[in-house]
């Protein structure tokens, strides 16, 4: 265990499955394990499959090899009467061969394995089936009946069911859908929190909202709150991720850090700084973001200093609006004036 941990304290859970309803199960799978098999079409080559009705007359036919000197005598009645009986049953074989060409069109894998196209969706039925979750997330959503989701990312000092107040308030006063994710270690999600575990969670719960909820990545705003906690996790490196990574309407960003060893630089010394693993480097992966950032930081924030905002705002390659109210401390916050009014004038633009 690093050191982040003591620092950086997870919460006591304050919630149940039973006591908190509104709960949602994100599943997660093994990394590599969802793939879309990669078809390939193709005819069987014995058959010619001619393209239209002119090929079924002209097929055998070949007008160059006619001798135009050569007198056509006219056939008998009967004997013109079984030609053309006999190049009706030629057409109707030809037309027959060309729908078994169609149905010989087979569609193969990576594994070379010939299917049926009438097999195909039994055995893709059958893939997911076996598929299982490693793991599932506790989430919650509040439906607003609108067609923007707020992803939103709680502060450190709570868990997802102390955090639903806000979520709420945030969705109606923003009338947006709110889609609140918890960290592993937090509440009842007893995940090993380390790198790998926060970036596969972020992608799970972007998969789940864009496939599963069919949410447009354009109708996806993504909130993220405070410092993080906790096995060198913060909040704001799956907020950053997601918005580097996709490319979602808006990304928020509430007394966001440069980074969390630069942080414990600032407030203890570097001698305490050389102690923290830095794996969350919000620097890095804000200058990768190109949807609009809005940041909200306090000037009266004595955790994360004013100065780590700025900082981020310089390093934004992208249109970048920053509030800084100074009243506003690292906890508290006036919802309406310090964020909702100024979040929703800069969206209009």
């Amino acid at each position: 265990m690093e050191i982040n941990s003591f620092i950086f304290p997870a919460p006591k859970c304050e919630y149940t499955e039973q006591t908190f309803k509104d709960l949602i199960w994100v599943p997660v799978y093994k990394p590599g394990k969802i793939k879309s098999p990669q078809s390939h079409i193709y005819i069987s080559p014995q058959v010619k499959r001619p393209s239209t009705q002119q090929d079924f007359r002209n097929d055998e036919s070949d007008d160059d090899d006619v001798d135009e000197n050569i007198e056509v005598h006219k056939s008998p009645p009967r004997l013109l009467q079984n030609y053309k009986t006999n190049e009706l049953c030629n057409l109707q074989q030809k037309k027959h061969r060309f729908y078994e060409s169609l149905a010989n069109i087979c569609v193969t894998t990576q594994s070379d394995t010939i299917h049926h196209p009438r097999a195909i969706k039994t055995a893709m039925k059958k893939k997911q089936e076996n598929l299982q979750a490693i793991r599932k997330i506790p989430c919650v959503l509040i439906n607003n009946q609108s067609h923007q989701t707020l992803v939103y990312f709680h502060a450190n000092g709570e868990d997802l069911y102390q955090a639903y107040d806000l979520m709420w308030h945030l969705g109606h006063q923003l009338n947006v859908n709110v889609f609140g994710v918890e960290y592993p270690g937090y509440g009842i999600y007893k995940a090993e929190s380390k790198e790998e575990t926060i970036l596969h969670d972020a992608d799970a719960v972007m998969h789940y909202l864009l496939h599963v909820r069919k949410i447009q990545e354009s109708n996806i705003l993504i909130f993220g709150r405070s410092i993080g906690s906790g096995y060198q996790f913060n909040q704001f490196r799956p907020a950053c991720y997601l918005a580097s990574k996709f490319q979602p309407f808006i990304l928020i960003l509430v007394s966001p850090f440069l980074s969390i060893k630069q942080l414990v630089e600032n407030k203890l010394g570097k001698l305490f700084g050389a102690l923290i693993k830095e794996r969350f480097p919000n620097h890095e992966f804000i200058t990768q973001v190109r949807c609009p950032i809005f940041i909200l930081h306090g000037h009266s924030d004595n955790i994360v200093p004013i100065s780590h905002s700025l900082k981020l705002q310089r390093l934004c390659k992208c249109r970048c609006k920053i509030i800084t109210p100074y009243h506003m401390t690292h906890a508290t916050f006036q919802l309406k004036q310090d964020l909702v009014y100024p979040l929703l004038k800069y969206m209009r633009i």
